[in-house]
């Protein structure tokens, strides 16, 4: 009981204080917890990095990997090395630069 009159003070004194403009719903489709932005810039859209922010970025650094591997197989002349002609393996393309990528023999 003293926990949750606890957390309803601290609500209060939020809503009642200048960083009510910063209170922000997290972005990620399948969490619904407020949070409040402290951030320098006020750009926040996840609650935290733990849980939402992980998974978002695994997801978007999942779909740009998908996408360059479709750009190297569409267009495989592109995907020569240009000092030693040796090929790159679509699947270990990492950072999205041929010069991050390993080179097959």
């Amino acid at each position: 009981m003293a926990s949750t009159l606890h957390v309803a003070r601290e609500a209060i004194s939020l809503l009642n204080s200048p960083r009510t403009a910063r209170i922000r719903e997290c972005e990620h489709p399948d969490c619904s917890r407020l949070f409040c932005d402290l951030s320098h810039g006020g750009r926040r859209r996840r609650c935290g990095m733990g849980t939402c922010g992980t998974k978002a970025k695994s997801a978007t650094y999942r779909r740009r990997k998908k996408e360059r591997i479709a750009a190297l197989r569409r267009m495989p002349q592109e995907a020569e090395g240009s000092e030693t002609g040796r090929k790159i393996r679509p699947n270990e393309v990492m950072a999205g630069t041929r010069t991050s990528a390993r080179l097959t023999r």
